[in-house]
């Protein structure tokens, strides 16, 4: 039997998959009448979205959307793409709010379902609590924090997740979310759940890249459109001022540069050396008793983050490329030169269902040039 080249494969459209309920059942009965789900999930913040389902009611007088049980608050969802043979889950979370509309049209009556992922569920509670012991000498870092309030939600903690600030006694006086997200910030770490499982650390551009987004390749094409912009006025280097608040009081000035692996053979600010411009320097100032390895955590992440300064634009084919593109990884792009192409750090993915089929669009970033 002779294989057929790939333009004559039959490739089925990615679609969606929804589970919804303490006991996960599909609501299938509902795929007919659901009009789109837009979904957007990012390496630094909460994942949220909103399904639209065209409502009508059926012989009984039932609202099938809304009477048929699949959407209660705070129902667990869980969202996948659904690629034929196989599916990759998008968010896991739950229902926060419930918006049926019935105009004077009663064919334009629709219900929106407004979901959020699974940090949520740490930010109902209020809680006051002190980490640590003042009367003992072992210290405690921000790491050893988060696995602690993590358990206790059954959530895993990243194994590639960092230490963050040594302690010896921390307060909280706050829901947990908001409580690890200020100890996250203070150091520049990015916070975030998917699937179950949180990274608490600083950005890393290291680990294999997710399958390629391949540009003007033919059939292979999985990268729709593409948008580059490389921006120049960005900071090179942080300056901090920290204060020796447990000692002399004196102040003592440190510059921190990008520390960052580079996506490419050169970095992209070290163009501004080589036409003789003054490296441009971001001043940091200590804020309260912060101490001053902090400081410095927070500085060198900021610049790092300041070093990322080519973005990009990516839609996304997701039927052709065949899976779910996830925040906080690399992805090679292939196919826009050699000066920009190569690997990038996924910062967001919108993930959109619609009549049209399933698209992804992502913003990229990354510090370096001439990998493609």
């Amino acid at each position: 039997m002779i294989a057929l080249p790939d333009i004559f494969k039959v490739v089925e459209p990615a679609s969606i998959k929804i589970l919804s309920g303490n006991v996960p059942v599909e609501i299938a009965d509902l795929y007919p009448v659901l009009e789109n789900v837009t979904l957007t999930v990012s390496r630094n913040e909460a994942g949220a979205g909103s399904l639209v389902f065209t409502s009508g009611r059926d012989t009984n007088g039932d609202w099938p959307v809304i009477d048929g049980g699949y959407f209660e608050r705070w129902s667990p969802i869980r969202i996948l793409a659904d690629f034929g043979t196989y599916s990759e889950d998008v968010l896991w979370g739950y229902v926060v709010k419930i918006t049926p509309e019935f105009p004077e049209d009663r064919g334009a009556a629709k219900v929106t379902i407004e979901v959020q992922d699974q940090t949520i569920a740490l930010d109902r509670e209020q809680r006051t609590r002190d980490w640590g012991d003042s009367e003992s000498d072992q210290t405690l870092t921000d790491k050893a924090i988060a696995a602690s309030v993590l358990a206790e939600y059954a959530f895993r903690l990243d194994a590639l997740s960092a230490d963050g600030q040594i302690n010896t006694v921390v307060t909280q006086d706050k829901t947990d979310f908001a409580f690890l997200s200020e100890r996250a910030e203070a150091v520049g770490y990015e916070m975030r759940i998917l699937f179950d499982e949180m990274y608490f650390g600083p950005i890393r551009l290291e680990g294999e890249p997710q399958a390629p987004l391949l540009v003007y390749a033919g059939p292979d094409t999985n990268c729709m459109s593409f948008k580059i912009d490389e921006e120049s006025a960005v900071p090179d280097e942080a300056v901090t001022a920290t204060v020796d608040t447990a000692g002399t009081g004196a102040a003592e000035e440190t510059v921190v540069s990008p520390d960052l692996p580079i996506l490419g053979t050169e970095a992209a600010n070290e163009a501004a050396a080589a036409a003789g411009v003054p490296v441009m320097r971001e001043r940091m100032r200590q804020e309260g008793d912060t101490p001053p390895e902090a400081a410095r955590m927070l500085a060198q992440a900021k610049i790092n983050e300041a070093s990322l300064s080519i973005t990009a634009e990516a839609v996304i084919d997701s039927t052709i490329y065949g899976h779910v593109l996830l925040p906080g990884k690399l992805v090679t792009v292939d196919g826009v030169g050699r000066k920009y192409g190569g690997r990038f750090y996924v910062d967001s993915v919108e993930h959109v269902f619609d009549a049209a089929g399933y698209t992804q669009k992502a913003l990229l970033r990354k510090n370096g040039i001439n990998e493609g």
